[in-house]
């Protein structure tokens, strides 16, 4: 009797852990030991845009460095998802990350300016120029 609530218990524990299987991550990739050393908080980092992006490790080592390049200075406290866009969180401080279909970045901005890959700063008057150019007038 003692073997079989064992065995049953085992089982039990064996399944409950196997349901945790995408909470930590594996940090064993290529750029992992440079990073770590590099960065206290990329562990915590990692895991949280491994988990919440749904990318695979190597694929997070690079959204962590872009991140990085733009200013993540501290752990990422929560990435939320809104129509395709991810808002990274870390202090007082917010990223937004656009992804292409294949896990790779498209851009990262402030909400305003694009930072990532390379620097736009927004301008109304481009803006308001643009949308002045596409703007047709109706002739009677």
């Amino acid at each position: 009797m003692k073997r079989v609530l064992s065995l049953i218990l085992a089982a039990g524990l064996a399944l409950s852990l196997s349901a945790c299987g995408n909470v930590l991550v594996d940090l064993d990739t290529p750029k992992s030991s440079e990073l770590s050393a590099q960065y206290d908080f990329y562990p915590d980092s990692m895991n949280t845009i491994r988990a919440d992006m749904q990318i695979t490790p190597e694929q997070a080592d690079d959204v962590f460095i872009a991140l990085v390049s733009c200013g993540l200075d501290g752990k990422i406290s929560t990435v939320s998802e809104t129509d395709g866009v991810y808002k990274v969180r870390w202090g007082t401080n917010t990223l937004e990350v656009m992804m292409n279909d294949d896990g790779t970045i498209s851009e990262i901005s402030d909400g305003k300016d694009v930072l990532y890959p390379e620097y736009k700063q927004y301008n109304f008057l481009t803006v308001h120029a643009e949308s002045n150019r596409n703007t047709s007038i109706c002739r009677i």
